[in-house]
């Protein structure tokens, strides 16, 4: 007695194996079981309603298919007999449509000749079931890791392909990537479009909207990639081992060397939360940054000059870089910035720093309002300067708060009557 998967990967496997009518596909589902059971014309019947033609291309497909139809979940009910596989037919896959020139590629073995490598090397770099990144000898592993800080807070991963896999992706670019069109809105990263012919859709807009994607390369999970190549036209088995080629999943070794946060990080939401959803996202099979089948960093030559650009500061969200805020480490802050002691520092909205301050301590907090909070309650009182703080030009709104081994919610303001 078979498991109902087995059964349904050999009628499968069986149906894709011939013409496809209802008589034919009955016939060899009556070889393949050695009997013809009352739910095997149902099933047929089934089968032909939700394919019009034959899936060469898509076997698995075909049999999530069987396993969810009705007169097939009938003939495995308990208490029935089940069959048995008697003979396997075995069907030869085919492309799909292809809609660009781009290498037949039918079988798994298919793929490691058009490599040139051996099928077993095919296996051991796809990594399908993702097993390499659980190796502990770095020898063995198929990337590099390195972490980067960002420039806006948060830290990258960089994934660099060794030797081989990157000459495999490098093949895929080329002969399999590249044949597929570019959106007209995409000018990162291709040919002959640069930030200049961007700009130039944008010039004299009266607003022009920036968003930038949070994670990007971690963000394209390996579902995405595999869609990409089965709408080439590659059968589900060929798409699989190109999307493990492309893309991996990172080990809790890599992700334990994470940089920790900052001290002001560690008591902020947001920053706990992105952390959170980088590490998620990089434990699951997604595009590596640093593969050449991934978008490389722009060179410096390809951005644009400011004096070609539409010089509108209204409308971009973003300030120049001489007017961003400094650490906040060293940040101490005027009567304009209100704020609560016990609230997240992500709230707050912090002023420009008075001038000729600078923070003795390497950790400080500036907090400062017409309204101080102390134990929940809003007491309307007037800052005091802390004396721990040396400042060419006293200002009695100023207060600096220092305190690097103390919670945000366990600081408490001093005030006067």
């Amino acid at each position: 007695m078979s498991s109902p998967d087995t059964l349904a990967r050999a009628l499968a496997l069986a149906f894709l194996a011939g013409p496809w009518t209802r008589a034919r596909l009955v016939e060899r589902g009556e070889q393949v079981l050695g009997e013809r059971p009352r739910w095997l014309t149902g099933l047929a019947r089934e089968i032909l309603g939700q394919f019009g033609e034959a899936p060469n291309d898509a076997d698995r497909t075909l049999r999530e298919a069987i396993e969810r139809a009705r007169s097939f979940k009938r003939g495995m009910a308990p208490g029935k007999a089940r069959s048995r596989i008697h003979t396997l037919l075995v069907s030869e896959p085919s492309m799909g449509i292809r809609r660009w020139p781009v290498p037949e590629l039918c079988t798994t073995p298919d793929v490691a000749s058009w490599l040139e490598i051996a099928p077993s090397e095919l296996d051991w770099f796809a990594d399908v079931r993702g097993l390499n990144g659980e190796v502990a000898i770095p020898a063995l592993l198929h990337y590099a890791f390195k972490w980067r800080p960002k420039r806006r807070g948060g830290h990258r991963l960089l994934e660099a392909p060794k030797t081989r896999l990157k000459a495999l992706q490098r093949r895929i670019l080329q002969d399999i990537l590249r044949q597929v069109p570019i959106h007209d809105a995409a000018h990162g990263f291709v040919s002959g479009r640069s930030a200049l012919t961007c700009a130039r859709v944008h010039e004299g807009r009266n607003v022009v909207l920036r968003m930038d994607l949070e994670d990007y390369f971690p963000s394209i999970g390996a579902a995405r990639v595999y869609r990409l190549f089965r709408s080439v036209g590659y059968p589900e088995a060929v798409a699989q081992v190109l999307t493990g080629l492309c893309t991996l999943k990172v080990s809790a070794r890599v992700l334990g060397t994470m940089p920790c946060l900052s001290f002001v990080e560690q008591y902020d939401p947001r920053a706990l939360a992105t952390r959170a959803r980088i590490r998620h996202r990089l434990r699951h099979r997604h595009l590596a940054q640093g593969a050449p089948t991934s978008a490389k960093r722009p060179s410096p030559h390809a951005r644009a000059p400011r004096s070609n650009l539409d010089q509108r500061r209204e409308a971009w969200p973003c300030e120049p870089k001489s007017r961003r805020q400094p650490p906040l480490s060293r940040i101490t802050a005027r009567s304009s910035c209100v704020g609560r002691a016990d609230e997240p520092r992500s709230r707050a909205k912090v002023a420009q720093p008075a001038q000729g301050m600078r923070g003795t301590v390497s950790r400080a907090l500036a907090v400062s309002g017409s309204t101080s909070h102390v134990e929940g309650r809003a007491q309307p009182s007037r800052a005091k300067a802390s004396p721990h703080a040396t400042s060419r030009r006293s200002n009695p709104n100023d207060i600096a708060v220092y305190s690097p081994r103390c919670a945000p919610a366990q600081l408490r303001m001093k005030t006067r009557s």
